[in-house]
């Protein structure tokens, strides 16, 4: 399989991120425009450790706090979306509150919401969690849900290390839309009905994203270096 490390990034928008906007997705339109400017800033912040990007990231911030709500209220329902996501929480909260430790069981969320949601509110008896952690807990329980947790902030963190380490702008640039590309995929999972790959169809795109953390450093011809990643030497 070819290295993803060397084409250089064009729009950096992964498959399920193209795919999602023209679904209407609207969680997934609003992390897809957020994550752009983080392509480009997390090299200069990761990498050069510079004080002139980390201030850079003040104005960003504060730009995004005051555009996102605008955008959010722009999106034909958007407000019944969060209000849905609200009740769903409040739910998992409770039932949490009761079976904190061994979940629901498989299939047990739906089991449980379906007998109450006339309670809740004018909802789908099918109505899922919308939120991979929420759903792995109802599932397997609080130890499997730890697991996952685990697993996605080591895979972003070895993403953050390749960009660090990477020998050239350009390598670090796509490190970093892999990166963006994994954080979009755990941002989606947290609060939509996905999970923490993206949708079953796509699994053999988040697999490419977590094969590349294990590939070895290359340099700027696309040769392998003899310095292997942080996660292959971890396996060593």
């Amino acid at each position: 399989m070819p290295s993803l490390w060397r084409h250089k990034p064009r729009t950096q928008l992964n498959p399920q991120q193209t795919r999602t906007f023209a679904t209407g997705s609207k969680t997934a339109v609003i992390l897809g425009v957020a994550l752009i400017p983080l392509v480009f800033l997390l090299p200069a912040l990761l990498r050069k450790r510079s004080l002139l990007a980390w201030a850079a990231l003040v104005p960003i911030l504060v730009a995004a706090s005051q555009i996102a709500p605008r955008i959010w209220e722009s999106i034909e329902g958007a407000d019944k979306a969060v209000g849905e996501r609200e009740v769903l929480f409040a739910a998992a909260r409770e039932y949490f509150a009761r079976e904190p430790i061994l979940g629901l069981g498989f299939g047990g969320w739906f089991d449980n919401w379906s007998a109450v949601t006339g309670f809740f509110g004018p909802f789908r008896a099918t109505l899922p969690p919308h939120n991979f952690l929420i759903a792995e807990w109802a599932n397997a329980g609080i130890i499997v849900a730890l697991l996952v947790a685990l697993i996605m902030l080591n895979l972003v963190f070895a993403y953050f290390r390749l960009i660090r380490q990477a020998p050239s702008v350009r390598l670090a640039l796509g490190a970093s839309a892999q990166a963006c590309a994994v954080l979009w995929i755990i941002g989606h999972g947290l609060y939509d009905n996905t999970y923490f790959y993206g949708v079953p169809n796509l699994i053999p795109i988040f697999a490419v994203l977590v094969v590349q953390t294990f590939k070895p450093n290359t340099d700027e011809t696309g040769k392998r270096d003899r310095v292997r990643t942080p996660a292959v030497a971890a396996l060593s």
